[in-house]
């Protein structure tokens, strides 16, 4: 038996021998650094922003950049190009930030609404506030500023995300094509009974939200109350390999794993379309039978690649196309290892701006630039020596 007492502790950093109200000062100077910090990235940002440097690699837009170069989502990166664009006018919520007052999250959404004349005021109440109120603040206020007539038409979505064995919905439509919507689907539920099931802790879902539920699936299922049929089957591709029977873990088009039970469930009602795969898991494709990739070889390939793009820090996951590295016009076979996905962004370098694509044996992607050096994300180096510390000293 091991003598506890000689267990390493975790690091501590040097800090459990200071009293309380040193440690709560060293947290206010800690985010104090922070708070600067970010101001400069902000900064930093900004000036390039306006230097357009997104043009040198091929991006869409700076929000592209920055997601690239940053390691972050789309969503996040946009963010902070509008809040680096935004704070150069506010210089009381630049000072906040920089000084460590209000938080990265709460200047992001404070600068959306912020004006010179209202910025000190609303220093005040954001402090006071969570970053959700703030952003709620924003939301509402940009409601108000849209136009009706033409926005509120034209703002509408529909997404959804799949946690283990749970799909979460949400969508917008204008009002006029809500409410018939709504009344559909209510009257469609008056006509069913909730199945009997055991209450789950913390789910505030009542009968008449249940039964909402289950009028949307067979509405959109197309399913018969009187037959039970479908009028929309679905098809479920499965890898499988010819010694192995069952099923285990399953993962959706979006890349998103399944629970073995959720994959029984889907199976059970539903047509199957078995892929046979090689010992690594790679599905035989059709050779020179056909340039068009079949759905269940594009499949596989978006399985192997995450289901998103291969270009280095692109997270498009969505209308990928499956890209012959060796062009099909050269005698580039339609088979799994001359497959990588590809947004129609990237794509588009491939076939109209001169970019190439390499896939390696262990399915590792190069990407090559017109004039033939290779492409690695990140800052390019200077063409006339090092950095010297003196702009170093700057930068930062």
């Amino acid at each position: 038996m091991s003598d506890t007492s000689t267990m390493q502790r975790p690091s501590s950093h040097g800090l459990d021998e200071l009293p309380s109200s040193a440690l709560i000062m060293g947290l206010y100077y800690s985010s104090a650094e922070v708070g600067s910090a970010e101001r400069r990235r902000l900064a930093h940002i900004q000036a390039l922003s306006q230097r357009r440097v997104w043009l040198e690699d091929d991006c869409r837009d700076m929000t592209q950049w920055v997601s690239q170069h940053l390691g972050i989502g789309t969503y996040k990166a946009r963010k902070l190009v509008d809040c680096a664009g935004a704070i150069e006018s506010l210089p009381k919520i630049s000072d906040a930030l920089g000084s460590g007052v209000l938080s990265i999250d709460k200047v992001v959404e404070l600068s959306r609404f912020a004006t010179p004349g209202t910025e000190a005021k609303l220093i005040t109440w954001a402090k006071r506030v969570s970053p959700v109120a703030i952003r709620a603040r924003a939301q509402e206020l940009a409601a108000r500023d849209r136009d009706e007539t033409n926005d509120n038409r034209n703002d509408r979505f529909f997404r959804w995300s799949i946690d283990e064995d749970k799909l979460w919905l949400e969508g917008l439509v204008p009002a006029e094509v809500g409410m018939p919507m709504v009344s559909v689907i209510k009257a469609h539920a008056a006509g069913l009974s909730v199945a009997p099931g055991k209450e789950v802790p913390g789910c505030e879902t009542n009968p008449e939200e249940q039964r909402y539920a289950d009028a949307l699936v067979e509405l959109v299922l197309g399913r018969s109350l009187e037959t039970g049929e479908r009028a929309v089957v679905p098809e479920v591709i499965v890898h499988t390999r010819l010694h192995e029977s069952g099923f285990g873990n399953g993962v959706n088009s979006q890349g998103v794993v399944l629970h073995p039970d959720t994959v029984e469930r889907l199976t059970c009602d539903c047509r199957l379309r078995f892929v046979l795969t090689d010992e690594s898991g790679n599905a035989a494709g059709i050779g020179r039978a056909s340039r068009d990739v079949p759905s269940w070889l594009r499949q596989a390939v978006l399985k192997a690649y995450d289901f998103s793009c291969v270009f280095p820090g692109c997270d498009c996951r969505r209308y990928l196309d499956a890209h012959h590295v060796v062009h099909w016009s050269r005698g580039g076979p339609t088979d799994f290892d001359n497959l990588v996905p590809l947004c129609s962004r990237h794509h588009d370098l491939v076939h109209e701006h001169g970019w190439s694509v390499f896939r390696g044996t262990n399915g590792t992607v190069i990407w090559y630039r017109p004039d033939g050096r290779e492409y690695l994300p990140g800052p390019e180096p200077p063409e006339h020596g090092a950095v010297t510390q003196h702009e170093l000293h700057l930068a930062s």
